[in-house]
């Protein structure tokens, strides 16, 4: 008896906490949607903020910093971010970015930027990203599926020099 009750309670409770993950991705997908289709509709329109753009022309930054960190964020790794700004930061970062993964059932968005076990014996991340390429290329459930191998490789360094 208390065997049965417990297997259904456990079960019930599995079964809410995935639909709650899965609205949690959902989530962050719309909000990163949201943002992506903000900065398309308004565009130029954007109201600029008085000053902003002196403050960023002194540090050497693009007026459109706001959209290229937008931008940039949606194929950020763990290994990017250990490489560029923190080389201890962990796997639970809580920068979400999208999976690189598209088999039918993974998650469209990661809640943390991923570590994708960049191979290290490359002296540059630009030769780390290109192995990641090189080395999932065959997988059809990998990166920009309707990419060719040459259209991943400018995508990766595309998104690099962001």
């Amino acid at each position: 008896g208390s065997m049965v009750s417990t297997q259904s309670t456990g079960s019930f409770i599995l079964e809410h906490l995935t639909i709650t993950i899965e609205l949690c991705e959902m989530k962050i997908f719309v909000l990163l949607l949201s943002a992506a289709l903000q900065v398309s509709v308004l565009g130029d329109n954007i109201p600029p903020v008085p000053g902003c753009s002196n403050i960023l022309d002194e540090a050497g930054l693009s007026v459109d910093f706001d959209i290229n960190i937008a931008h940039r964020m949606h194929s950020l790794t763990l290994e990017d971010i250990r490489y560029y700004f923190e080389k201890d930061a962990t796997e639970d970062n809580g920068i979400p970015t999208v999976n690189f993964n598209l088999a039918k059932n993974a998650p469209r968005v990661l809640p943390n930027a991923y570590l994708y076990g960049y191979d290290q014996d490359f002296n540059t991340i630009a030769l780390r990203h290109l192995d990641e390429v090189l080395r999932n290329m065959n997988k059809p459930d990998f990166g920009i599926t309707n990419f060719s191998t040459l259209e991943q490789i400018v995508h990766t360094f595309h998104m690099a020099e962001l």
